[in-house]
C-alpha cells in the first residue's frame, strides 16, 4: 500500500529553519544596505558561502558515520559529499580566485578557466563526478522507501524561492534593482546553501519516523488449555 505524499512532508520549524527564514527576510534590506564590495567575487558573502558549504560537507559525513551500520543508508549520505565538494570548487571558481589580474568596477578580475593549467580538465571532471554519483545513488537507493524520512517543507520552500531569486539576479531580470544584482545574487545563493545545510541536518539527524513504518505482524502464541485430568496425563507423557 502506497503512503500518501503528505506523510512525506514535515511542517515542523527547526532551529536551523529560523536562520533560513531570517536570511530570506533580510535578503533585500541587506542587499540594498551592505557595501557592493561584499558581493564581489572572493568577497565577504562568497567566503561565507564556502564556510556554509564546508559545514554541509561535514554534516553529511557525520550522518554517514552515524549510519555506518546500515550500508545503503550510509552510502547514500556519502553520495552527497561530491555535491558539496563541487559546489565549493565552483565558489572558488575552480581555483581562478588564486590568480587575480586586476580590480574593475565590479570587483577583482581573474584569469579565465582556459588559462588555468588544468582548466581543460574541469568539465570532464564535473561530468564524471556527476555520472558516478548518480549511479551510486541509483545502486544504493534500490529497495529503500523514499519517505522513510520526512522532508522539511519550510526549508524546501525557502530554498526554491531563494534559487529563483538568484537566477533572476544572474540574468539581470530585476530592472529596477540593476545596480544591486551582484550582491542580491550572492545573498540569494547564501540563503540557498544554508537551506540545503538545514535540510540535511533536519533529515539526517531526524529520529526514526515510526509513524511511517509498516506495521509488522506479530507472531501468534498458541495457548492450549487443559482440564485437570488431561493436564496430569500430559505431564506423565
Amino acid at each position: 500500500m502506497k503512503k500518501p505524499m503528505s506523510s512525506c512532508l514535515l511542517y515542523k520549524v527547526f532551529p536551523t529553519t529560523y536562520l533560513s527564514v531570517l536570511l530570506l527576510a533580510l535578503m533585500f534590506p541587506a542587499g540594498l544596505w551592505l557595501p557592493t564590495s561584499w558581493g564581489w567575487e572572493n568577497g565577504v558573502i562568497e567566503n561565507l558561502q564556502i564556510l556554509i558549504l564546508a559545514a554541509g560537507l561535514v554534516v553529511s559525513c557525520f550522518v554517514a558515520w552515524n549510519k555506518r551500520d546500515d550500508r545503503k543508508s550510509r552510502n547514500l549520505w556519502l553520495c552527497l559529499t561530491p555535491c558539496w565538494i563541487l559546489a565549493i570548487l565552483r565558489e572558488v571558481s575552480w581555483g581562478r580566485i588564486f590568480y587575480p589580474v586586476s580590480i574593475g568596477t565590479h570587483g577583482p578580475e581573474f584569469i579565465t578557466l582556459q588559462q588555468l593549467p588544468y582548466g581543460f580538465l574541469v568539465k570532464p571532471f564535473v561530468i564524471i563526478v556527476i555520472v558516478v554519483t548518480l549511479i551510486a545513488v541509483y545502486w544504493n537507493a534500490k529497495g529503500i522507501f523514499i519517505c522513510h524520512k520526512q522532508l522539511p517543507v519550510l526549508d524546501l520552500t525557502i530554498l526554491l524561492v531563494a534559487a529563483i531569486m538568484a537566477v533572476l539576479c544572474d540574468k539581470n531580470m530585476l530592472l529596477h534593482l540593476h545596480s544591486y544584482h551582484q550582491i542580491l545574487e550572492e545573498l540569494a545563493e547564501l540563503t540557498v546553501y544554508w537551506s540545503m545545510v538545514s535540510i540535511v541536518m533536519n533529515i539526517g539527524l531526524q529520529k526514526k519516523n515510526t509513524s511511517l513504518e509498516p506495521i509488522k505482524k506479530t507472531s501468534s502464541i498458541k495457548i492450549t488449555i487443559y482440564n485437570k485430568k488431561d493436564y496430569f496425563l500430559h505431564k506423565e507423557r
